[in-house]
């Protein structure tokens, strides 16, 4: 269930639906606004993106249905998720495990990496793979079209004024 349908849903358990769609046609305003902005500072042809969670000993990606910004970005945005994933089967589970490392295996346009390794571990793993070949080939490094933002408990909401929040994030880093 999208977020979109959670929140109606809820908004029908405690008889506010009418306020519910006001709220969204006021968050469909700021996408609109959104696209408008990067359309003038990337195109209209958004491209591929994705999302990295990093853990100490894993790195995690995402289909729209698991939030972390890939609601708004193959959602609101129009963003597409890297053919690679889709045939790993990311709308199947939800969303894809890997080693920190093998992050250059995964080809995009744009690359989010919301948040990084605590552990000194899992920063010497992250440091190897910025210095990998493989990272350094991927298109979305060579046109500095990688964004860590490193804000784990901002990208793990799945509500409407978390997904706002990540709106304004992925549009300030897209377009500055």
């Amino acid at each position: 269930m999208s977020w979109r349908e959670q929140f109606g849903l809820i908004a029908d358990v405690v008889n506010r639906r009418q306020r519910a769609e006001e709220w969204l046609g006021h968050y469909d305003g700021l996408c609109h606004a959104a696209n408008k902005k990067l359309n003038h500072s990337i195109g209209s042809e958004r491209g591929t993106a994705i999302v990295w969670e990093l853990s100490s000993r894993a790195a995690y990606c995402f289909s729209s249905s698991y939030g972390r910004g890939c609601q708004i970005l193959y959602g609101d945005l129009g963003f597409k998720p890297p053919s690679i994933i889709m045939e790993n089967g990311i709308m199947d589970s939800g969303y894809l495990v890997s080693s920190i490392e093998e992050i250059g295996t995964y080809p995009a346009d744009y690359i989010i990496i919301t948040s990084i390794p605590s552990s000194s571990e899992g920063r010497k793993r992250l440091s190897r793979l910025l210095r990998s070949r493989d990272w350094k080939q991927l298109d979305a490094v060579r046109n500095n079209r990688v964004y860590i933002l490193n804000k784990g408990d901002m990208f793990y909401g799945f509500d409407p004024l978390s997904s706002q929040a990540q709106l304004q994030e992925l549009l300030h880093v897209m377009t500055s």
